[in-house]
């Protein structure tokens, strides 16, 4: 059931405690939140349920955090919160899938390939002057796929010198390589 209903009246009465007023909000913006869904994320991988609970928990968050003095109404307010917060789950889902999926990789995969073992030897062979850390990033990040963060836990580095070792190794492979072709 839709109500007519000032948003600023219902933030009051709800700060006041009346709950009423939060099921009142609550079913106002209940269509907005099946719109949002069916017009953005109902392509991307998302639950309808599991979407409309996270968007209800930041309307709750939202009413708390919102101040009539901000250049914009309740309603942007609650929809910036809202897309901020999908791309927050997003980010976080991304990095458990690449943690997931970088920690099965085998080198017994790359060993099988003959035209990576070809690759390896050439590599191996010009890239003789490599410092421990530098041959297990080789070995552990470039062929096994594996993490940055556990080798720079591992060596008590931080991610981002590891990064920056990773990078500049390739650099140097990619170099090797095109040397070669050429």
């Amino acid at each position: 059931m839709y109500y007519n209903a000032n948003d600023y009246e219902l933030i009051y009465l709800i700060r006041d405690g009346n709950t009423q007023a939060l099921k009142v909000l609550y079913d106002k913006y209940d269509h907005l939140i099946f719109k949002i869904y069916h017009e953005k994320y109902k392509y991307q991988g998302l639950v309808f349920l599991d979407f409309r609970q996270e968007c209800f928990m930041v309307l709750h968050q939202s009413i708390y955090l919102f101040d009539s003095h901000y250049n914009s109404s309740f309603c942007n307010f609650y929809l910036l919160l809202v897309q901020r917060r999908i791309y927050k789950l997003y980010r976080k889902d991304s990095i458990r899938l690449k943690e997931k999926y970088t920690s099965y990789a085998s080198y017994d995969y790359f060993e099988k390939d003959k035209n990576q073992e070809v690759i390896l030897k050439l590599v191996l062979k010009e890239l003789n002057d490599l410092t421990p850390m530098e041959e297990e990033l080789l070995r552990e990040c470039i062929l096994k796929r594996g993490s940055i963060m556990e080798l720079s836990r591992k060596y008590g580095v931080s991610y981002y010198d590891v990064y920056k070792k990773n990078k500049n190794l390739k650099e140097k492979i990619e170099k090797i390589l095109t040397n070669a072709l050429n």
